[in-house]
């Protein structure tokens, strides 16, 4: 099972990728088999800060599961619609404390919100500083075989490539981790950590069962670290390449900004923010994963 868990991350935000327009975040919030995936689309839809999410994030709130409730809650106060407020406070009864706190914090957050309709935003803006932290949903993957007859895609994570010139942290390793961490919750994915770990026996059963066989290889295009309104921002971007055999087969981006008052020990301060906004964007690009993965093994057939 999931658990909600506020992160401590001060001004970190994801935004969404240029793929994930409005129709697919509004498709996989009502009809996602994983409660993983909705949960994310509905943070997407909190992030983009437009009205026109309100009314499917409300009917969130009725969602089957405890964690997608939660994280429409949270979605809503970040829009900035106080329209939400009769569902919020309706929330408040909500039989999970997680969706009841959440639900009050956001009622909280409209109620002293000047009394405006949230604007929309642009999808690929640049998000402003000292914005909101998103819960995540932290998933511990089970031990054991891989369940081949429910396997639909066999992902194999391939180079990971620094090209910012940014030498304060080993952020190649934090791409490589967050890209598996992302890919291990996903329903109908055998992740391998690098080709070694495809073994024969990987081999003979994508061979049989016809799996489509992919590599990710991912490129940190971009770090750049600056002072604005008083506090150290740093953003990073992402690129994700699907390949199927040398041939590309598809591309994900994402980008996100961590920001946070600067403090004395400003080198350790920018490494770490990088970090944190290295693994957001990283989440960021593989909230397309779904869609990318079933274009990438149509366009190999």
């Amino acid at each position: 099972m999931a658990v909600l868990a506020a992160l401590a991350l001060a001004g970190l935000v994801a935004l969404p990728g240029s793929a994930q327009d409005a129709r697919t975040m509004i498709r996989t919030l009502a009809e996602g088999d994983d409660f993983r995936v909705r949960v994310q689309a509905a943070f997407a839809m909190g992030n983009t800060r437009d009205s026109v999410f309100r009314p499917h994030l409300e009917r969130a709130l009725r969602d089957r599961n405890p964690a997608v409730r939660a994280a429409a809650a949270t979605a809503l106060g970040r829009l900035g619609d106080r329209r939400a407020l009769g569902a919020l406070r309706r929330a408040r009864r909500d039989r999970s404390a997680s969706v009841r706190m959440q639900a009050e914090r956001s009622i909280r957050t409209l109620s002293q919100a000047p009394e405006r309709q949230a604007r929309t935003a642009p999808r690929r803006r640049r998000a402003p500083s000292g914005m909101g932290v998103y819960p995540t949903v932290q998933v511990v993957p089970e031990a054991g075989r891989i369940p081949w007859p429910r396997i639909r895609y066999a992902v194999v994570l391939g180079e990971m490539n620094d090209r910012s010139r940014f030498r304060g942290a080993p952020l190649a390793d934090t791409m490589r981790s967050e890209i598996h961490r992302a890919l291990r919750v996903l329903r109908g994915v055998a992740v391998f950590p690098s080709q070694s770990a495809f073994d024969r026996d990987a081999e003979r059963q994508t061979r049989r069962r016809r799996i489509p066989k992919l590599r990710i290889d991912g490129t940190l295009a971009e770090v750049r670290a600056r002072r604005q309104r008083g506090e150290l921002a740093v953003r990073c971007e992402v690129s994700l390449m699907l390949l199927d055999d040398g041939s590309i087969r598809g591309m994900m981006n994402g980008a996100a900004t961590g920001s946070e008052p600067p403090r004395r020990d400003r080198r350790e301060q920018t490494a770490r923010l990088a970090q944190q906004a290295l693994a957001a964007a990283v989440r960021s690009a593989m909230s397309e994963a779904p869609s990318a993965l079933a274009q990438a093994a149509r366009r190999g057939r």
